[in-house]
């Protein structure tokens, strides 16, 4: 052996051509579903056990907006595109059609406890546009400028509408979950009216939210304003999308 290799045996390096000759081999060969198996290293029902449990533990403090100091890995790296927890987040938002008032009238009752009267000027759209008519709630079918109208009139008061859904981050931030269309008539009627405007809110804590809230939080996020208005679309024929056949979010 040579005293370079200080008495062990010298590695072998292949040339790309090698390389590629023996991925060939090993895919067409007698050994191809070994190495397929090997490639995609496919998980144990342990392991997809394991890793649901977590994503069910850490998912609200990971997917929600972070603090600072873990805006640039643990939020970022979700929202950028991890396929496994993506996947976790689509089925978690399946549920979060609980949590919401306009939907399950229940829902006001169950958590009473975190209701609360909130300025709307303190309030974050999550999405950057929403549909002009409601989808839910007792305003369902309606124009969101119609109710506009109504609450100028003094026909319905913002005290009355079905509580919005928020989510309340390191910052004290409050984002809408349910309720942008509600949320973007009240803004309008801050706007023409210059008064401040009060309304009910579910608010939960960044850290006691539940996973399918925080998940619908940062799939559905959409605003490039920083949560400050949203617009509204422009009718289609199509109507607004939902969760299901004549499902539609609020």
């Amino acid at each position: 052996l040579d005293s370079r290799t200080h008495g062990r045996r010298p590695s072998r390096t292949r040339s790309p051509e090698q390389r590629r000759d023996r991925n060939r081999s090993l895919s067409s060969g007698p050994y191809a579903e070994v190495s397929h198996r090997f490639q995609r290293r496919e998980p144990t029902t342990s392991q997809r056990r394991e890793s649901n449990t977590f994503q069910r533990r850490e998912f609200p403090r990971r997917g929600m907006i972070p603090s600072d100091d873990r805006r640039n890995t643990a939020a970022g790296s979700f929202q950028r595109g991890n396929n496994q927890e993506r996947e976790t987040a689509k089925s978690m938002v399946a549920k979060a059609w609980m949590f919401d008032p306009a939907q399950v009238p229940e829902a006001e009752a169950k958590y009473r406890h975190l209701l609360q009267e909130v300025e709307v000027a303190n309030l974050r759209q999550s999405h950057d546009k929403v549909w002009p008519t409601f989808a839910n709630g007792p305003h369902k079918g309606q124009n969101v400028k119609d109710l506009v109208t109504k609450m100028e009139r003094g026909d319905v008061k913002p005290e009355d509408l079905t509580p919005l859904v928020a989510i309340r981050d390191d910052h004290g931030t409050m984002t809408v979950v349910f309720g942008n269309r509600r949320l973007t008539a009240l803004k309008l009627l801050e706007r023409s009216s210059g008064a401040h405007v009060k309304v009910r809110c579910i608010v939960w804590d960044v850290l006691e939210a539940p996973a399918p809230l925080a998940a619908k939080l940062v799939l559905s996020k959409s605003s490039q304003n920083g949560g400050e208005h949203a617009e509204i679309k422009r009718p289609s024929s199509k109507g607004p999308k939902g969760r299901g056949k004549g499902r539609q979010r609020d």
